[in-house]
C-alpha cells in the first residue's frame, strides 16, 4: 500500500489548499460595524441545487497543476467576530486539486489560527483513499487533522473506521479515540477495540483497550476469533500479537495464554506464556504451543517444553466425562489429526505415556510405559500400535488398580 511521495501528503495539501482558497478576492466582503465587526457578508450565489455527483470521483489522471479550484457552493461568505476573520463556504460545497475532490455540506476557515473545518456529510477522495466523516478539522501550526463522527478511511485493501479519529502528519500516525474498526480485506481480518493507532508507512495497528480479532472464511463466516489486554496487527503479513489473558476460539479449537502469535495468512498459531489449547476432551499444555489447521480443521500441534497431552480413551465414540483420557508427558509432543481426530502421538526426551485399555466397551485396565520416544497411533478412535524406543519401561495396572494412574489425569 505506499506509494510515491508526493502522495503521501495529499490530505494535507488539499486542506492547507482549501484554506488558501478563502484568501481569495472572492471571499474578502464585509462591512464594518461601529463595535469593530462586520455584518453578515455579501454573498455570491454559485449553485443552489443539493449536490448532484457527490461521490462521483472523475479526478483519475486529473491536474490542475496544484492549483485549487472550489467548483460549486450556494454561498461564499466571510467576517469578523471576536476571534477574528471567518470565512465560509455554505451548501453542496465542491473544492478540488489535482486527483483529489472535497465535498461538504460547509466549510468554516478561521485565518488567524490557521483553524479549516470541513462539516457535514464530508467526503474527501483521491487516486489511493476515500475519507468519510461528519467533521474534518485542520490545524496549520500543528499539521494536525481531526476526523470525527462516522469516520471511515478507505485505502486499498484496508478501511478504518471510527467515532473520532486524529492523524499526524510528521509521524503518518492515526490515533483512533472510540470504536476503533480495521478491515484488513487482504487477509479476512475484523480488528476492533475502543482506542487504539494506525501506523499508515507500516500497515501496523496497536489496540491497548479491549481489542478482539476475528477472522472470517470465504463465506463471510467467523472462523477464528481471539482477544487479550493489548494487540498489535501487522497489516502487511496479516500477524497478530497478543498479550496478556489471551483468548482463542478457532473452529473447535480453544485456547489460552499470556502472549499469542497468530499468522492469518498461513492458518497457524503459536501461545506462550502457560498456555492450554483444548478440542472437545482433547488437551495440550506446555511452555509453548503451535496449533496448525488446514481447511479450517485442526492438523497437528505441536508442544515445546513441559509438554503434557490428553486424548480420549478408545472406545469413546461420543464425549464423556466419565471416560478416562490417555495421557503423555515429554519435552517435546506432536499430535497428529484427521478430519479433527487424533490419530497420532508422539512424545520426545523423558516420555510416560498411560493409556487405557478397553475391549467391546469392557475395561480391561491400563498401561504406563517410559522411554526415550513414545509413539501412539490411532485407528477409527482407538488405540491401534504403541512405540517405545530407548529406555523402555512398563507397567501394567488391572482394573482394580488404575484407578491409581487415572486420578491425576
Amino acid at each position: 500500500m505506499k506509494r510515491a511521495s508526493k502522495n503521501i501528503h495529499v490530505l494535507i495539501i488539499i486542506l492547507i489548499a482549501v484554506a488558501a482558497a478563502f484568501s481569495s478576492p472572492i471571499a474578502k466582503r464585509g462591512k464594518l460595524t461601529n463595535r469593530g465587526t462586520k455584518k453578515a457578508a455579501a454573498t455570491k450565489k454559485i449553485k443552489n441545487e443539493r449536490n448532484p455527483d457527490y461521490g462521483d470521483f472523475q479526478g483519475q489522471g486529473r491536474d490542475t497543476q496544484g492549483a485549487v479550484r472550489l467548483l460549486r457552493a450556494a454561498e461564499l461568505s466571510q467576517r469578523d467576530d471576536r476571534i477574528g476573520q471567518l470565512s465560509v463556504l455554505n451548501r453542496d460545497v465542491k473544492i478540488i486539486q489535482d486527483s483529489m475532490t472535497v465535498w461538504c455540506d460547509k466549510a468554516k476557515y478561521r485565518k488567524n489560527i490557521g483553524k479549516l473545518e470541513l462539516i457535514k456529510n464530508v467526503l474527501m477522495i483521491d487516486t489511493e483513499r476515500r475519507l468519510e466523516a461528519d467533521r474534518v478539522t485542520y490545524f496549520e501550526k500543528s499539521r494536525k487533522t481531526i476526523a470525527q463522527g462516522n469516520v471511515k478511511v478507505t485505502r486499498d485493501s484496508t478501511i478504518l473506521s471510527s467515532w473520532r479519529g486524529e492523524y499526524e502528519e510528521h509521524l503518518e500516525i492515526v490515533h483512533i479515540n472510540r470504536d476503533m474498526v480495521i478491515e484488513d480485506l487482504k487477509h479476512d481480518v475484523i480488528l476492533t477495540g475502543d482506542e487504539g493507532t494506525y501506523e499508515r508507512l507500516r500497515e501496523r495497528a496497536k489496540v491497548p483497550v479491549n481489542p478482539v480479532l476475528v477472522q472470517l472464511d470465504s463465506l463471510d463466516e467467523e472462523k477464528a476469533r481471539i482477544t487479550g489486554k493489548m494487540m498489535l496487527y501487522e497489516g502487511e503479513a496479516g500477524i497478530a500479537e497478543v498479550h496478556e489473558d489471551v483468548t482463542i476460539t478457532w473452529g473447535k479449537v480453544r485456547g489460552t495464554s499470556e502472549l499469542l502469535f497468530y499468522y492469518s495468512d498461513d492458518s497457524k498459531a503459536l501461545l506462550l506464556g502457560n498456555p492450554v489449547v483444548w478440542q472437545d476432551r482433547d488437551e495440550v499444555s506446555g511452555d509453548s504451543i503451535w496449533i496448525y489447521l488446514v481447511d479450517d480443521v485442526l492438523d497437528s500441534v505441536e508442544v515445546i517444553g513441559n509438554a503434557i497431552a490428553y486424548t480420549i480413551a478408545d472406545t469413546a465414540e461420543v464425549v464423556d466425562e466419565n471416560v478416562p483420557r490417555n495421557k503423555m508427558t515429554g519435552q517435546r509432543i506432536i499430535m497428529d489429526f484427521d478430519d479433527g481426530h487424533v490419530i497420532r502421538m508422539q512424545s520426545q526426551t523423558q516420555t510416560i505415556a498411560i493409556y487405557h485399555l478397553f475391549e467391546d466397551g469392557k475395561d480391561e485396565g491400563s498401561n504406563k510405559v517410559s522411554g526415550d520416544q513414545i509413539t501412539l497411533s490411532f485407528k477409527d478412535g482407538e488405540l491401534n500400535d504403541i512405540e517405545v524406543i530407548g529406555g523402555t519401561r512398563g507397567t501394567y495396572f488391572p482394573t482394580q488398580l488404575a484407578k491409581k494412574v487415572r486420578e491425576d489425569e
